[in-house]
């Protein structure tokens, strides 16, 4: 069919075919010239039997030495959704593609970003992902970026995880970054492990990051408890390791309330190793109240070993 309308020419073509089974093809062809612009689009629905259908737009502009081509295509299979654009433009300046893809199912849904320009031979991209699914119980939300120029590369991961049991919730949180440009590479990774088990609640954090010059790990766990005879304690521990040696810190504070009164204490110990010197450290305080009378007792301690050749 081909016809004029407000100043611009249609031309339409509607194909149906059927196909073995169930597969049936529908396609509609429409070409569009206005105003020196031409558009060409084309709809293609198709049952291809099991259950799968495929909507599919294609539509290609041409102006102002522009090309433009736009790709939707919606896809249900086996109970997921896939909604997919396509965006391609070419022009003196580089072609740039980009992609963004819907993917629903059951407890599950995930996003995808991609945008790739390529121009006088050198392609750049970035890409970003988001991923939401539930399995066995457990709720896992991930999160994906990379970029890539000429010459560099940076990557970040990221994942965060729910699980509920009988006996404890826990709560994960894990990020990894990844760079390398001009061949110096350098990898951060951060992650947190939270566990509520009854009275107590965990954290645990560890900060690491590697790199062409050096290697360092700092790693804390905090934890508070309410013990059976009601003892308040709150305890941290650290560990900073780096290529010239390790340190540790370890520190309780504790909360009790007596028959006639309350006892607070306090214990800090810290260790270190810097090549063949090793150091410890220990600080303790006992803070006793009984009516109006406070008592405070209070012990340092350090002690150092070399190994002299």
């Amino acid at each position: 069919r081909d016809h004029d309308e407000l100043g611009q020419h249609v031309h339409k073509e509607v194909v149906d075919k059927m196909g073995p089974g169930d597969h049936h093809t529908h396609t509609e062809t429409t070409e569009i010239e206005k105003d020196g612009e031409t558009v060409h689009k084309e709809v293609v629905e198709r049952d291809a039997g099991h259950g799968t259908h495929v909507h599919k737009e294609v539509t290609d502009t041409d102006k102002n030495n522009t090309h433009v081509q736009k790709t939707v295509t919606d896809t249900d299979v086996d109970g997921k959704h896939i909604h997919e654009v396509e965006r391609v433009t070419s022009n003196e300046q580089g072609v740039i593609k980009r992609t963004v893809t819907d993917t629903d199912g059951k407890d599950a849904h995930h996003h995808e970003e991609l945008t790739t320009l390529e121009k006088n031979n050198s392609i750049s991209s970035t890409q970003h992902a988001v991923d939401d699914r539930k399995v066995d119980g457990t709720t896992i939300h991930e999160e994906l970026d990379v970029v890539k120029v000429p010459g560099a590369t940076k990557e970040s991961h990221r994942v965060v995880t729910d699980k509920d049991t009988k006996q404890c919730h826990v709560h994960t949180e894990a990020v990894e970054k990844l760079s390398e440009i001009e061949g110096e590479k350098e990898a951060v990774v951060d992650s947190k492990v939270v566990l509520q088990k009854g009275n107590t609640t965990t954290v645990d954090v560890l900060h690491q990051e590697v790199n062409n010059k050096n290697k360092a790990t700092n790693h804390h766990v905090e934890s508070d408890r309410t013990e059976k005879d009601g003892t308040s304690v709150h305890e941290i521990r650290d560990t900073v390791t780096t290529e010239k040696g390790v340190q540790k810190q370890h520190a309780v504070v504790t909360d009790k309330d007596i028959t006639d009164g309350h006892v607070h204490t306090e214990v800090v110990t810290t260790s270190s190793k810097n090549g063949k010197e090793q150091r410890a450290v220990a600080d303790e305080k006992v803070v006793v109240k009984r009516g109006d009378a406070v008592t405070v007792d209070e012990i340092h301690k350090e002690a150092a070993i070399r190994e002299d050749p």
